[in-house]
């Protein structure tokens, strides 16, 4: 693998519900929340399931570069769940470039250059595979 691109991602299901912004219109805490059917109970009653079922869990030094871009408005999956994945990738030693798009909700709904995202998401690609 060449590089991840990640943009709005959960990282870690057992910290979404503490980083949820005060707007949040989606809870993992909720038993029929998204997260909840993935790992098939609450996320607070199968801590073991949401570690297994989190991107952050399987951070190592060997990953491959990551893109990491995320809006500092998403009501669905809060900004801090790429915060961590990328302070964790860092911790790791692994190259990332994280930005957080400022008002910007999930699917960039509110984002005021949308072009610009998604031309330093293909300029990462394209550095990291060489083309």
């Amino acid at each position: 693998m060449a590089g991840v691109v990640d943009w709005y991602g959960p990282a870690d299901l057992s910290t979404m519900a503490a980083q949820a912004l005060p707007t949040a219109i989606a809870r993992s805490d909720a038993p029929d929340s998204r997260e909840s059917l993935l790992i098939g109970a609450p996320v607070g009653q199968a801590p073991e399931l949401a570690r297994r079922a989190s991107p952050v869990s399987y951070v190592h030094p060997e990953a491959p570069p990551f893109h990491i871009a995320h809006g500092g408005a998403d009501r669905f999956v809060p900004p801090g769940q790429s915060r961590q994945l990328a302070n964790a990738l860092s911790a790791a030693g692994v190259e990332v470039e994280f930005s957080e798009v400022p008002g910007a909700d999930h699917l960039w709904i509110g984002a005021t250059d949308p072009a610009a995202i998604f031309d330093a998401a293909v300029g990462f690609a394209r550095r990291v595979t060489d083309r």
